[in-house]
């Protein structure tokens, strides 16, 4: 099975394409001084965390704690969780690098009103996607409660990493299995694509839609 590890600048190539090593350590200094920043909005699950649209309130996101007393270098939990995977997955860099900075694969992040899912919820919930469609192309990455059932789901293509935001949910099962249909088999648009950091600064600011 063809599961994308580590190394870490792997992802980085895979997202920006093919640059230069003069231009990937320049990469690479930019969005470790950005994510340092970007992880002072964020907080991680006090406990394992597992979302489950059936038994869990979309409100009631998981009890946290400051992420930066919970920094860890011991990331090998990590490629094990990825290699569980059915299909290949590269990961968004900067997503990669919110659980490499704690190394806990079971918690769940939070920022503002969005719950980014841990890492074993994702390829959890992905294997299962993949059981009800094999060529689906993307995951679910975290969400958004909208009301009366809905919620914006962030997602992820998981050809090349990049990220994008649907409306998913519904009132009713037919709402549902409609989305999910219409989702299973997309062709995912460059234009739709959205940047890690421009999502945070509009979830900062309350811009998101």
């Amino acid at each position: 099975m063809d599961v994308i590890l580590p190394p870490f600048t792997y992802l980085v190539k895979k997202y920006y394409g093919s640059i230069s090593n003069k231009d990937l350590r320049q990469h690479l200094i930019r969005m470790t001084s950005e994510f340092n920043e970007t992880l002072k909005h964020f907080n991680i699950s006090t406990y394992a965390y597992s979302f489950d649209q059936c038994n869990n309130p979309f409100f009631m996101n998981p009890s946290s704690e400051d992420i930066v007393k919970c920094r860890n270098t011991n990331y090998g939990e990590l490629d094990d969780v990825i290699a569980m995977s059915k299909k290949s997955i590269v990961f968004n860099p900067y997503i990669m690098m919110l659980y490499i900075s704690t190394s806990k694969s079971n918690r769940a992040y939070t920022i503002s009103n969005w719950t980014i899912f841990s890492l074993q919820q994702i390829v959890s919930d992905f294997n299962k996607l993949v059981d009800m469609e094999s060529d689906i192309k993307w995951c679910d990455i975290g969400h958004k409660y909208l009301g009366l059932g809905y919620y914006s789901a962030l997602r992820m293509d998981i050809t090349n990493g990049r990220l994008f935001i649907q409306t998913d949910g519904g009132s009713n099962g037919y709402d549902c299995i409609h989305n999910w249909n219409r989702y299973k088999n997309q062709e995912l648009q460059r234009d739709n694509y959205i940047e890690f950091n421009d999502l945070i600064k509009k979830i900062i600011n309350n811009e998101e839609e």
